[in-house]
């Protein structure tokens, strides 16, 4: 036997439930969107101060090492300048 057809009110009602419910799925994506978006920031933020931390140390091995070795020198200077 056939398949019976929906109703016209049946079809409406459902095509309803489904873009509501597709709005509802849409608007959790967006949240954690933009959470993730935040532990992004949070993540480059934990980056650059440990960058930043260890160009300070970097910085201290350069000031205490014994003159005219290599890291003295700024960067890009040849040897034999």
């Amino acid at each position: 036997m056939g398949e019976k057809k929906q109703s016209l009110n049946t079809q409406l009602a459902n095509a309803v439930a489904a873009v509501a419910s597709a709005q509802d799925y849409l608007g959790r994506m967006c949240e954690l969107t933009a959470c993730a978006r935040n532990r992004e920031t949070d993540a480059r933020n934990k980056v650059n101060e440990a960058q930043k931390h260890f160009d300070e140390l970097v910085a201290l091995v350069k000031k205490s090492a014994p003159r005219n070795t290599d890291w003295t020198r700024p960067v890009g200077v040849p040897i034999d300048a």
